[in-house]
């Protein structure tokens, strides 16, 4: 019977349905009235399903376009409509997974379309909702803002494992194979519809993807439709189950039925025995606990005195790692100050943003604590953002340990299984409190109080990818729906934040000293064209060497920073002048000595090392600049009895070796850490003293505006790993611009100036925070094409700007004009207002899908 209920609201084809009606009112035949107004299941009479008239569905689909689409939504799938359930609906050719957000009565209200061209949906995914109130509004918010698919936002805010992809598989009808078998008889030339047909004989039955794999994708529709035009095939639509399922796990207990008088076997005898005193244990213990083998438990269980139930259990993203309970954290004066501020926001349960601007080694940490406690006391919920998890332990391990399971954690380093296992945690409710990286910022909390920044101006809070995002608004964004706090912390707040504060849009918090009267590190700066003329053209100074081995020798750790990685930045031939180069990048390959190769960090095009030019065969090659391995190999040189460890995304490619070695770091049996910017996160290592930066020029000379500020960030952020402990730190600078205001400031530690200075470009050239500025970035693989369609869409701006109120810049190649195989333009729009802005691009974007 209820395999009849389930086949009917599942079904594709009505007479399908038909059969499935009867099944169920046979069902009901011999039952009495009483059993009858009992039964849960009696509103799937036929009678009343077919009196419900269809509502129609607003679906948001994760496809490139920037609207919903209407569908049909038979009566039989009403029962329990809502916006967040997920559907399967038909699109062209394509059957796709979308996601309900609004339904209607009429059609008439919400459009002019004739209803016969309104396709039905297929099926109802979800008996509930996996998308809330609170997400469907933020996500529909950012795809208004950022230009793009609500559908591919709302993809992107679910588990991995809920996105299952919708295969379709294409089956021979057997009465049509004698036909398809003469039909090729007479056509003896190979040509993609005689190859596609002899592979469908040959299998039967085939997944479309399969025939995308071999053949044109475009070609292959088009032979399918003729294909069931002829009756030769059917196309079935199959969508999996979630690979991320709920994980469950056997366990056994004693029944009713247990009778003592019965006589036992010694091995049945202990199973009972050891049942009697635990009550339950999982089927794993008990075979462990009693010695006996799975058929003793078996022939308990078919005499019916054991019972084995399956029940659901959580991976455990933290492994077997457990983290000691702290006690409450006493706050400085500064850091009470900072609290009391967030403790009334919270009390007044209405949205607010609050800037918390602390020097490095302040104590942002104890005051987020703090502020998860109160709201908790609110019965509040709690939301932390961090760029990296893995790489800023310290947060998280102090929350794992002040308030233990209430904690979930969503980041890029768990499984997909145990990633949806948080989530699942989240949304029942189990966990009041989640850290994560940007993506969390989809959590499925309810009652969301706090929403915490930390390091709010790093960079990784930006998707680059589709669709694309910035967690840090957003997370602003969504304080505003849930009337919750915001707050921002950071070292080196992003101009964009500390203007808003200035403004008064911010409450601005300032912790401007370290905690326990620790001062900043003492930085020097050493000027390289110096160096470079007393010492020659050497990577590391013997300032810093000299630095390097009195640290050593008082047993305190230093940390080193290059900030690119690899051994050499590229090979130059000495006789074409030419850079070897990616195949499908305008950019350089850079060469690693550990395997001996050359690799492409953009699209992992790799190539062995050449022992000639590729363009003019000559053997005289130059491997310039430094990286991260180089730099290593001459510090094991020069420092031979030390221990050092590199630390870059090459050398951490797994969780366990990042946590290994930021372990041994911590417990003092690595002496030196060398690495990318990975070393200046979060970082709390009190026995580190000494700070090198090999060189940030790099970082300026890259052709982003940001530029200065990313370079001040960065130094004043890895200057302030040192001296966290009871000794004072210090930092050495290498740099071949010792004036530049970014190092200079950042030397000094000086935010404020360092503000004031870049601040006076930023409103000169009309750059953020001064303006509002949007990138329109056009690739394709063919160059002219790419160029043509800049040319229509810069026009379609400049008709959108008629009144002027924007800047509209000229076509210019991106900074990588090349990236994996497609050439790459771009047109700055900025303005003053946000507003003129996002109505000029929107009046281009409708204005160039005109023309397409």
């Amino acid at each position: 019977m209820f395999k009849a209920i389930q086949s009917l609201i599942f079904a594709e084809k009505d007479n399908k349905r038909a059969k499935c009606f009867q099944a169920i009112q046979e069902f009901f035949v011999d039952l009495n009235d009483d059993f009858f107004s009992q039964c849960k299941y009696n509103y799937f009479f036929m009678s009343e399903i077919q009196s419900k008239p269809p509502l129609y569905i607003d679906v948001a689909l994760p496809v490139p376009i920037r609207r919903t689409f209407i569908y049909r939504l038979p009566a039989e799938f009403q029962s329990a409509l809502m916006p967040g359930l997920r559907v399967l609906v038909p699109f062209g050719t394509r059957r796709l997974i979308g996601y309900i957000v609004a339904y209607h009565d009429r059609i008439e209200d919400i459009c002019d379309v004739s209803i016969d061209s309104i396709k039905d949906t297929i099926k109802v995914l979800d008996n509930e909702p996996l998308v809330n109130e609170e997400i469907l509004k933020l996500t529909k918010w950012a795809a208004d803002y950022y230009l793009t698919s609500w559908g591919e936002l709302l993809k992107a805010s679910l588990p991995a494992g809920l996105n299952s992809k919708v295969e379709r598989i294409i089956v021979v009808n057997d009465q049509s194979i004698e036909e398809i078998r003469q039909f090729l008889e007479k056509k003896p030339n190979e040509n993609p519809e005689t190859k596609v047909l002899r592979i469908l004989l040959e299998e039967k039955k085939i997944y479309l993807e399969q025939l995308y794999s071999e053949f044109n994708q475009r070609k292959i529709n088009k032979l399918i439709a003729e294909f069931q035009k002829n009756g030769w095939i059917e196309i079935l639509t199959n969508v999996p189950r979630s690979f991320a399922k709920a994980r469950t796990k056997k366990f056994v207990r004693l029944t009713k039925l247990y009778d003592e008088s019965v006589k036992l076997t010694a091995a049945q005898q202990r199973i009972i025995s050891t049942l009697l005193n635990f009550g339950e244990l999982s089927y794993a213990d008990l075979m462990e606990q009693t010695g006996v083998s799975a058929s003793v438990i078996k022939t308990l269980e078919k005499k019916g005195f054991l019972e084995i139930v399956a029940r659901e259990i959580l991976r455990d993203p933290f492994g077997r790692e457990r983290f000691e309970s702290i006690q409450d954290i006493s706050l400085t004066q500064a850091q009470a100050c900072a609290f009391n501020e967030i403790k009334k926001a919270l009390e007044s349960e209405a949205y607010r943003t609050l800037l918390l601007h602390g020097v490095t080694g302040s104590g942002k940490t104890a005051v987020y604590i703090a502020a998860i406690r109160e709201a908790l006391k609110l019965n509040r919920t709690s939301l932390v953002l961090v760029p990296e998890i893995a790489l800023t332990p310290r947060l998280s391990e102090y929350l794992l340990a002040t308030f233990g399971p209430e904690v979930a954690i969503l980041h890029s380093y768990l499984t997909a299984r145990e990633r949806f296992d948080e989530w699942q945690r989240i949304r029942a409710g189990k966990a009041k409190i989640v850290i994560g990286t940007r993506s969390a910022i989809f959590a499925p909390l309810e009652r969301l109080g706090l929403i915490i920044v930390d390091e709010e101006h790093d960079s990784s809070y930006r998707q680059q990818d589709l669709p694309p995002y910035n967690a840090r608004d957003l997370a602003i964004v969504r304080g505003k729906i849930a009337n919750a706090i915001v707050i921002l912390g950071s070292a080196t707040p992003s101009l964009e934040s500390f203007h808003n504060a200035k403004a008064g849009k911010y409450n601005y918090l300032h912790l401007p000293e370290r905690v326990q009267n620790r001062s900043l590190a003492d930085v020097e700066v050493i000027d390289m064209r110096k160096v470079f003329e007393q010492e020659g053209k050497v990577v590391i100074s013997q300032r810093l060497i000299s630095a390097i081995k009195e640290n050593a020798a008082r047993r305190e750790q230093s940390i080193i920073l290059i900030n690119r990685r690899g051994f050499s930045q590229f090979v130059l031939c000495l006789r074409c002048g030419e850079a070897i180069r990616c195949k499908n990048c305008d950019i350089t390959l850079t060469y690693h000595k550990r395997n001996n190769s050359l690799n492409c960090h953009y699209c992992n095009f790799q190539i062995p090392k050449p022992s000639a030019c590729p363009l003019c065969r000559s053997e005289k090659l130059n491997f310039i600049g430094e990286g991260t391995e180089k730099v290593e190999e001459l510090l094991r040189r020069y420092f031979s009895d030390l221990r050092i460890e590199r630390l870059d995304r090459d050398a951490v490619q797994k969780r366990e070796t990042l946590e290994r070695i930021l372990r041994d770091f911590a417990d003092g049996k690595i002496d030196m850490l060398v690495g990318t910017q990975m070393v200046s996160k979060g970082h709390d290592f009190p026995k580190v003293t000494l700070v090198g930066v090999i060189s940030v020029d790099n970082i300026l000379a890259l052709p982003d505006f940001r530029a200065s500020e990313k370079a001040f960030q960065l130094l004043t952020q890895v200057a302030g790993r040192a001296g966290r402990g009871e000794r004072k730190g210090s930092v050495i600078i290498q740099t071949f611009h010792p004036e530049h205001y970014s190092i200079k400031f950042a030397s000094e530690q000086n935010y404020e100036k360092f503000y004031q200075k870049e601040s006076e470009f930023r409103k000169k050239l009309l750059y953020p925070p001064f303006s509002a500025l949007a990138c329109v970035l056009i690739q394709h693989r063919d160059y002219k094409h790419a160029f043509k369609t800049a040319l229509d869409f810069k026009q379609c701006l400049d008709e959108a700007n008629k009144q002027k109120h924007v800047k509209v810049m000229d076509i210019s190649l991106a900074p990588i004009a090349r990236l994996k195989g497609k050439y790459r333009l771009q047109i700055l729009v900025k303005s003053k207002s946000r507003r003129d802005l996002h109505q000029v691009m929107e009046l281009a974007i409708a204005r160039a899908q005109e023309l397409r």
